[in-house]
């Protein structure tokens, strides 16, 4: 993905979620990361995810919570992305 894919990726992913009434802060890591930060330019192929954000807490992101999950899984579904384009498998580091 390119910083425009993952951008409109996640554009559509928070209108998905504030339709249902949900709303997630994440602290994601990695090559998606820098690529939405302008650090870097080259494609990426996900969105790694360390923790949520709670208030002033950080909480694992492993597991997703269910809700995040299958908004996560219907966007990528329906922008043809791959299943693990927003993953928390660095979670564990």
């Amino acid at each position: 993905m390119d910083v425009s894919t993952l951008n409109g990726a996640l554009e559509v992913l928070g209108s998905y979620l504030l339709n249902k009434g949900l709303k997630y802060e994440v602290v994601a890591i990695g090559g998606g990361a820098l690529l939405l930060l302008g650090c870097v330019i080259r494609p990426t192929k996900d969105l790694d995810l360390v923790a949520l954000i709670d208030g002033n807490e950080l909480i694992s992101a492993r597991p997703l919570p269910a809700p995040l999950l299958a908004a996560i899984q219907e966007v990528g579904s329906a922008l043809k992305l791959p299943k693990d384009w927003i993953n928390s498998a660095p979670a564990d580091l």
